[in-house]
C-alpha cells in the first residue's frame, strides 16, 4: 500500500489531494509542496533543530541557507504618552525603562542567490510563500524570524546602457 501511495505521488495523481489536505496556499509551487509533503512526517525531529531546518531549506530553495539564533538582548522602553491610571501595566507601560525579550529570534541568511531571483522572496513571491509555510510547520511558534536574502555581486551591478533594458523606470533612450 505504501508503494502504491508513493507511486501516486511520483505520477502526480495525489498532488492535489495532499495540497488540499495540508491546506497549502494557492501560490505555493507544486514541486515545493511535494517536497514539503515528504518532510512533514519528520516534523517532530526537524522542528526547532536549526541544523535540520537549515538542511531542509537548502533542499527546498535550492540555495545556500544559514540559520542562526540571535539571543534576545535588553530593550529600552520609550516614553509612554499614557498618564498614570490610563495605561495597563504590561500592555501600554512597563515598570522601569528596560525589559528583556523572552522569545528567540531566528535569522535566515539565504544566498548569494544562484537559482532564484530576489523578487521571489518579496511579499507574495513564490519563495516567500514557501518560507511562510515552512515556518508554520518547523519554526518555533514564538520565534521572531528575520530573513536576509543576499544577491550575487554580479547581479547587483546596475549598468545603464543602450543594450540593457530600463531599470527602475530609467532608460538610456
Amino acid at each position: 500500500e505504501e508503494e502504491n501511495l508513493l507511486e501516486g505521488m511520483h505520477s502526480g495523481l495525489l498532488n492535489d489531494y495532499f495540497f488540499t489536505f495540508w491546506g497549502f496556499p494557492e501560490g505555493l509551487n507544486k514541486t515545493s509542496a511535494m517536497l514539503l509533503v515528504l518532510l512533514l512526517p519528520y516534523a517532530h525531529a526537524i522542528a526547532g533543530d536549526l541544523r535540520l531546518m537549515q538542511d531542509c531549506l537548502e533542499i527546498l530553495l535550492q540555495e545556500k541557507v544559514l540559520i542562526s539564533q540571535e539571543e534576545p538582548g535588553i530593550n529600552r522602553a520609550g516614553s509612554s504618552p499614557n498618564s498614570l491610571g490610563i495605561g495597563e501595566l504590561g500592555n501600554d507601560i512597563v515598570c522601569g525603562d528596560t525589559f528583556h525579550e523572552d522569545y528567540p529570534c531566528l535569522q535566515y541568511t539565504i544566498g548569494p542567490l544562484q537559482h532564484a531571483k530576489a523578487a521571489e522572496y518579496t511579499l507574495g513571491g513564490e519563495n516567500d510563500i514557501l518560507l511562510q509555510v515552512f515556518n508554520s510547520y518547523f519554526a518555533p511558534a514564538e520565534a521572531d524570524i528575520i530573513i536576509q536574502v543576499e544577491v550575487a555581486r554580479s547581479d547587483a551591478l546596475i549598468e545603464l546602457t543602450a543594450e540593457t533594458g530600463p531599470i527602475l523606470g530609467y532608460s538610456c533612450a
